[in-house]
This record gives C-alpha cells, sequence and structure tokens, in this order.
C-alpha cells in the first residue's frame, strides 16, 4: 500500500523526524528524511485481532509546499484498514488541521511568542500511537532521564511486545494490555525495572484487560475528569495525566507547569535571572491558555 500526503501548511517535516529520531520506536535513515515506524491496526476491539504494520514516511516536500509518500508493510490490508490506517496517521502526525494557523494568529501580539513560532514555524504536535501505548511510555519515562527510559522501553517491547523483521530492520511493538497483565515484577526487574514502576505498568495492563480502566471512554471526559480519575491508579500522578492528554488525546490547553524543561525553556524565552516556579509558570500562560500544550511544543522544542 502506498500513498501522497500533502499536509497542509506550514508544515516541518524535518522538524517533526527530528522530534520523532530520539523517540523508542522510530528509525529515521541516514539522510534523515524517512522516518519508520510500526503501528496496530486496532479496528476491532479483540487483541487477536490487532494488525501490526511497518509505515515509512518519505518527505518529499518543504514546509510549504510539504508533501509526504507514505508506504505500508506487511499483511495484505482491507479497505477499511486501509482507511482506520489512513486516519490514525492524518491525527497522529496533524496531517489536514488548520490548528498552527490560528495558534499563530493567537501569540502573533506577544513578540517572545511570534519569534519562537517563526524560528519553529510548521512544527506540529505529534501524538503517541494510542492512548495505551502513551500511558505506558509515559510512566516508564517519570523521573528518568531521557536515554535510560528509552531504552527501558525498548527492552520491555524487545522482550515481551512485538518485534518486526523489515527490510533489515526490527520494528518494535510494546506489550499488548493482556500481554503486559501476565508480566511479574521480577520479570521486569531483570530489564531494570525498579520494582514501583514494574507494579505500575502491570497495573496498567490488567486494569486495560479486564475492562477495569476503560482508556476509551476516559478520552471523552474533559481534562479535570481525566486527571480526576487516571490519578486514582497507582504510580501516576498529574505529570503523567498531563502528559498523556497532551500527547495522546493532543489536547490544545495543557502547561505542565512542573516540568523542569519547560521551566528551563520559558526562562531562556523571557531571559530570566532564575528559573520561574511552576506557579509563575502557570501565571504566565494564562493569556494563552486554550493554547499551552502548543507554546509546550514549542517552548521543548526551542531547547534543541
Amino acid at each position: 500500500m502506498e500513498f501522497v500526503v500533502q499536509p497542509r501548511p506550514p508544515y516541518d517535516f524535518t522538524r517533526v523526524i527530528q522530534r520523532c529520531m530520539r523517540e523508542p520506536f522510530y528509525h529515521v535513515n541516514e539522510e534523515g528524511e524517512e522516518l519508520s515506524f510500526a503501528v496496530r491496526i486496532k479496528r476491532r476491539p479483540g487483541e487477536e485481532d490487532w494488525q501490526p504494520v511497518v509505515c515509512i514516511l518519505a518527505n518529499e516536500g518543504t514546509v510549504d509546499t510539504p508533501r509526504i509518500r507514505v508506504t505500508v508493510k506487511g499483511s495484505p490490508l482491507t479497505e477499511a484498514d486501509q482507511k482506520w490506517l489512513q486516519r490514525h496517521l492524518n491525527q497522529r502526525f496533524q496531517w489536514q488541521t488548520d490548528v498552527l494557523e490560528r495558534f499563530y494568529d493567537a501569540v502573533q501580539s506577544y513578540e517572545p511568542l511570534r519569534r519562537l513560532t517563526c524560528q519553529l514555524r510548521g512544527f506540529p504536535l505529534v501524538q503517541d500511537e494510542e492512548i495505551y501505548e502513551g500511558l505506558v511510555q509515559t510512566i516508564i519515562q517519570q523521573q528518568l532521564n531521557f536515554s535510560f527510559s528509552r531504552q527501558l522501553a525498548k527492552n520491555l517491547a524487545r522482550f515481551y511486545g512485538q518485534s518486526i523483521a523489515c527490510d533489515g530492520r526490527e520494528y518494535l511493538l510494546l506489550p499488548t494490555p493482556s500481554e503486559l497483565a501476565r508480566l511479574s515484577v521480577d520479570e521486569l526487574r531483570q530489564l531494570k525495572f525498579s520494582a514501583r514502576k514494574a507494579e505500575y505498568i502491570i497495573n496498567v495492563g490488567r486494569k486495560v484487560a479486564s475492562g477495569e480502566l476503560k482508556l476509551e471512554e476516559l478520552a471523552q471526559l474533559d481534562n479535570e475528569g481525566f486527571i480526576e480519575r487516571i490519578t486514582r491508579e497507582k504510580g501516576i500522578g498529574l505529570w503523567t495525566a498531563e502528559c498523556v492528554l497532551l500527547f495522546c488525546l493532543a489536547r490544545p490547553n495543557l502547561f505542565p507547569a512542573a516540568d523542569i524543561g519547560l521551566r528551563n525553556a520559558l526562562q531562556k524565552l523571557e531571559q530570566l535571572e532564575k528559573r520561574p516556579t511552576p506557579e509563575e509558570c502557570r501565571e504566565w500562560v494564562k493569556p494563552y491558555a486554550d493554547w499551552a500544550s502548543y507554546i509546550t511544543i514549542y517552548l521543548w522544542g526551542s531547547l534543541d
């Protein structure tokens, strides 16, 4: 299966590739203009019906005339599966939305944000694969440096998830909820997980697999309702909940003010003598609260 997408400009796919190459489950070619990854087609609810494929996205355009060639490798797909995958990729990479134009219009009157959006023009909010995968990865990332959390996620996928060989590369997928639910803390300890972190992600697997934790229903709640419900689970606090809302559900008004990187970026943007407190960050973003998520990713992007 192959098709061409022309995202709504401005769209900087080169910057998308640079952002994704730091994540554990993406591959980037030597020229830096091709992004590939595995994804499960979840058109049907049962895990046994989820179909893994490899997607290869090749950059053939520019920021102002974006063009991406999509190649899908794996078992033949039904027409319904193809439509599901196209919708998934369109939403995941924000190909056909005017959200960036509206964001730029909303902040252009404030010079520091205008400069920031010019610097990173065309940079979209790239979502995680799905809410379950994003939640597991975010729990893994808690209070760890990026390289170690990345390796933990890859080890979890390699030993207990799914590995797909394609064009000489290994593509990894995290364990499904039922696969994760069957694991023990000792098994994850052997992969260098802490006992508590192992307990947290196994608990998520068990509750999602049993239907006790219905993530798709939680996704319909507003931010406050989602945070209130998800933080009842062991090991899931405000930072994790906000990151899931931002990177899995693409809510536009999230500002994880306790994040150190975000506070460092705001200090740099405003040329402050010291790093602002979380309370000061929340106060600063209030005039642009409807666009807080995009301000967040642009602030993080300014640190690269």
